[in-house]
This record gives structure tokens, sequence and C-alpha cells, in this order.
């Protein structure tokens, strides 16, 4: 498995920053009082197959997790006061 996760981490590392524009839908900030998630997809896909392919998908999804533990972060700081300088996954 872990070799599996290194190759994904090399081939993403080749997909440019934004991911070409695609976009995974599956988790959001927390909300506590109205937890809730949009159906699980990934949008703005192409038919080219050197923009959309296993490496742009997992770089997609790798970018979304940080987006979201940013913001989940960020809401941890702004209730305890306490402001992290490193998250591990």
């Amino acid at each position: 498995i872990v070799a599996l996760f290194t190759l994904l981490e090399e081939m993403a590392s080749r997909v440019p920053p934004g991911s070409w524009g695609v976009m995974p839908i599956f988790s959001d900030r927390m909300r506590f009082k109205t937890w809730y998630h949009a159906a699980p997809s990934f949008i703005n896909l192409s038919i080219d197959p050197d923009k959309c392919n296993k490496a742009t998908l997992f770089r997609a999804l790798e970018e979304n997790a940080a987006i979201v533990s940013a913001c989940n972060l960020q809401q941890i700081a702004d209730f305890s006061n306490i402001h992290p300088s490193s998250l591990v996954f």
C-alpha cells in the first residue's frame, strides 16, 4: 500500500497546481449544527487524457484535503485560540 501511495504522489507531483481545473466534491469544512455534504463527485473533467487521468484526480483530492483541513484548523483556532504550527496526515 505504501508503494502505491508513493507512486501516486510522484505522478501527482507532475500535475500543475489547480489540477487542470478538476474539482473534487467530497467533504466540506465542519459545520457542527448542520453536517451535510454534496454527493461525492469530480467536476470539470476533461476528455483530454493528458489532463484528466489518475494523477490529476489524485492531485485534486490532495488539494481538496488541504483546503478542507485549513478551513477546519481555522475553525479550531477561532474557538480555542490555539494556533498549530503544523499538521501531519
